[in-house]
């Protein structure tokens, strides 16, 4: 009888070993490493605009947590080309383009940003678009990009002049004056100007008139 019961019981243990191991495994792996559906981030912003520059490092890093995450970005104050794009999303979704930065994915859009609750939001749709799918929110509106794409993480629109590039770190955009270097500037003005375009959340994009 021990004979017929040894194998059978090293028979089980060995299934249900094999079994806890995948099973393991496939809680281990990250969700944005399971996910394979492509997702388009459509990420309009404005150079020297401090919540645009606030949303590109988080934009970049959920690109690289989701492999499957595509960005195109478009700056809109120095690149008049870069406006026409950002109307004709805008017109689709239903809203004026009034300020930036504004992100679109899938069905859904945001107008400025903040850590609380914009990336949270954002991340989420994100997650569930890679998991599920979701429709390109450029699609019959933007032109797609060439394909082959050579870095499928992160890539630039055609249209874009501008990229992801951040703007110097003595330099800011101020409505009405334009770019102004806070190194030749005293202190206290500098930082009146740093209060004063902080002000502005989101960007305002009245300077496309």
């Amino acid at each position: 009888m021990r004979k017929i019961l040894a194998p059978a019981l090293l028979a089980t243990i060995f299934v249900l070993s094999a079994w806890l191991f995948f099973a393991v495994q496939a809680q281990a792996a990250p969700p944005a490493q399971q996910a394979s559906q492509p997702v388009t981030i459509y990420f309009f912003w404005g150079d020297g605009c401090p919540h645009c520059a606030a949303a590109k490092p988080f934009l970049a890093e959920l690109s690289q947590r989701y492999p499957s995450v595509t960005i195109r970005d478009f700056e809109v104050w120095n690149h008049e080309e870069n406006r026409e794009p950002f109307f004709k999303m805008t017109a689709k979704y239903g809203f004026e383009p009034t300020a930036v930065p504004t992100i679109f994915i899938g069905d859904k859009y945001w107008v400025g940003y903040a850590e609380e609750p914009y990336a949270r939001e954002i991340e989420t749709t994100v997650a569930a678009c890679a998991a599920n799918g979701c429709p390109d929110a450029g699609a019959g509106v933007l032109a797609p990009l060439p394909t082959p794409v050579p870095d499928p993480i992160v890539a630039t629109a055609p249209i874009l002049a501008g990229g992801l590039a951040t703007p110097t770190s003595s330099e800011i955009s101020v409505p009405l004056l334009g770019t102004i270097d806070l190194g030749a500037q005293s202190l206290l003005l500098s930082t009146a100007l740093i209060a004063f375009v902080d002000g502005f959340n989101p960007c305002s994009l009245w300077v496309l008139s």
